[in-house]
């Protein structure tokens, strides 16, 4: 049958989820199920997690294709702020970062290099998914992240002196 079995009214048959694992020499091609056979990008990780698994995120920089669209009940996890550092490609400096699609989690990292685009309302390190009706038995969490943008007079190297992070550009992009 399709019931499940029942300990203390636990179902036991249900698994914790899976696990993902993302390392700066990993590689798209591998099954990300381990360390050792990391992926290469967050977004293969998240092509494939569902709700109740987790992506764990190695120490590096990675670079990635914006937007990263998260699924309902996925939990990301990067080494620590200062260890994980997720930044968009040029391409994609100005849009959003990490789309959620439902209640999800995100901790131990940090978002950087993104640029607001004020036409589009866009570059927004975490947001929900416009393009999904999503329904939330919690909000995401967020949480030990740090977003670290500045503004593309940085990027330019046109930024004054007493504007070190090129705020004053008006385009730095936003967190959440």
């Amino acid at each position: 049958g399709t019931e499940g079995i029942y300990a203390n009214g636990v179902d036991i048959t249900k698994t914790e989820g899976n696990t993902f694992w993302v390392t700066e020499n990993g590689s798209d091609g591998n099954t990300g199920e381990s360390m050792q056979d990391a992926f290469r990008t967050i977004r293969q990780a998240l092509v494939l997690a569902r709700s109740g698994d987790t992506v764990h995120i190695g120490a590096g920089t990675f670079e990635e294709i914006f937007p990263l669209s998260v699924f309902p009940g996925v939990s990301i996890t990067g080494q620590g702020i200062r260890s994980t550092q997720i930044k968009p490609t040029a391409a994609t400096r100005t849009q959003n970062g990490f789309q959620f699609r439902g209640s999800a989690t995100v901790q131990d990292l940090t978002v950087r290099e993104m640029e607001y685009d004020a036409v589009n309302d866009r570059g927004y390190a975490f947001c929900f998914d416009e393009s999904t009706t999503a329904t939330f038995d919690r909000g995401p969490y967020v949480k030990n992240v740090t977003v670290l943008n500045f503004g593309s007079s940085v990027r330019l190297g046109i930024n004054s002196p007493d504007d070190p992070f090129g705020f004053s550009a008006g385009d730095a992009g936003r967190g959440i």
